[in-house]
């Protein structure tokens, strides 16, 4: 196991050594392994240089705060604007992160409860996360090197909250399944029932809800996060003492703004067969987070809006919504196929963005047949609606 001092110096030559002026990572490597004599340091300070740049985006305050980015755990880490949101929700005395990794999650909770316990299996990870923390100023976090289950079998502690984003990486494949992660959380639950009321679970973002509506008794919240309309995050929040309906909380994160919705699954729909499209004037991609927790029908009826599908269409909407619930576009025109192949001669519109709900080409197969180029200013829905196919053109919703 590193200690301080090591990365320190991995430090100190990182600050030395990270403007070299280089033309590729392989020449940068040479001039480390020719100037430093630990060649064991020369590919740490590499790898730190190196993760600084793919990752500023992700890790701003730590990178920024001296902090050191080493290892496959970047990719798995959460980004630091999604910890701090996920963490504001939170405060209280203790916390216990069971699978810290580069102990993102780790340090934001650190600020909401007093007294902090991360646990982390890699030995090599420990004194690096010591360092990293240390670096922001924090005092109140113990890091333990132990694996989840081991350290559940001598606490005699109790925690306001624990925190487990396992693993789903193992033996080299990469699995989503609870069961199949390290640790297995299905095998834990019962001793993580002992010491907390309150479980904080993240999930794969490809997991779909109606599944972890079956593993999991006790569900509070689901709640997914997306940032720059992305799906970044599926959490479960359990309650031993909760035994009702789960509800539901919708964080969408974007540059300058964060929206939370919360809300109870509504499976009521209507699908209106009298639609005019003369009575709509705009369009809303849904943030993924409606996809992704089925709950678009919130959305037509906080807008009283058409929605094409209940579970993955698009939103016309007759006005402009006060509230930005994904990405909201100018309705231009919308045509049948036969409308559309007029209207494209007539515009020379063979340059734009192409989308697809319930259409029965692909987006290659679109562009190969209506000869579509790439494009920003322009975007082309592509939907099918009651055994007629329909075009939308529209644009990037007007700056005034």
């Amino acid at each position: 196991m590193f200690h301080e001092d090591f990365f320190k110096k991995i430090y100190e030559l990182k600050l030395q050594y990270s403007n070299q002026l280089v033309n590729n990572p392989l020449q940068l490597q040479s001039i480390l392994r020719k100037n430093i004599d630990n060649n064991r340091i020369a590919l740490w300070v590499f790898e730190v240089i190196m993760n600084e740049k793919k990752f500023e985006n992700k890790f701003p305050k730590l990178i920024n705060s001296g902090g050191l980015l080493k290892g496959v755990v970047c990719e798995q880490a959460t980004d630091e604007q999604v910890a701090e949101h996920k963490a504001s929700f939170f405060k209280g005395y203790s916390f216990l992160d069971l699978t810290a990794g580069l102990a993102i999650d780790t340090m934001a909770f650190a600020k909401k409860f007093s007294n902090v316990i991360a646990v982390e299996t890699n030995p090599d990870l420990i004194g690096l996360l010591q360092f990293n923390s240390n670096q922001l100023g924090f005092q109140n976090i113990k890091f333990v090197k132990d694996i989840a289950e081991n350290f559940l079998s001598y606490n005699t502690s109790l925690f306001d909250l624990v925190y487990l984003d396992p693993s789903r990486k193992v033996q080299q494949k990469k699995v989503y399944h609870p069961k199949d992660c390290s640790p297995n959380i299905f095998e834990i639950l019962p001793s993580l029932n002992q010491i907390s009321n309150q479980i904080l679970i993240k999930l794969s973002p490809m997991i779909e809800i109606q599944e972890l509506l079956k593993w999991f008794q006790n569900i509070e919240w689901i709640w997914v996060i997306s940032k720059d309309y992305e799906c970044k995050e599926i959490l479960v929040i359990l309650n031993f003492e909760y035994d009702n309906t789960p509800k539901y909380r919708l964080s969408i994160l974007q540059k300058n703004n964060v929206f939370v919705y919360e809300l109870q699954s509504n499976s009521t729909y209507e699908l209106y067969s009298d639609l005019s499209f003369d009575d709509y004037q705009w369009i809303l991609i849904p943030d993924v987070t409606f996809v992704k927790t089925h709950t678009l029908i919130y959305l037509q009826n906080q807008t009283q809006g058409f929605l094409t599908s209940k579970h993955d269409g698009i939103l016309f909407l007759p006005q402009k919504p006060k509230n930005y619930y994904g990405k909201l576009k100018k309705v231009i025109k919308i045509m049948t196929i036969k409308e559309f192949e007029i209207y494209q001669k007539k515009l020379n519109l063979f340059k734009a963005q192409v989308l697809k709900r319930h259409f029965p080409l692909k987006v290659e197969e679109i562009r190969k047949k209506w000869k579509i180029l790439e494009g920003n200013l322009d975007t082309l829905i592509f939907f099918k609606q009651e055994n007629q196919s329909y075009v939308v053109h529209c644009v990037e919703e007007p700056k005034y």
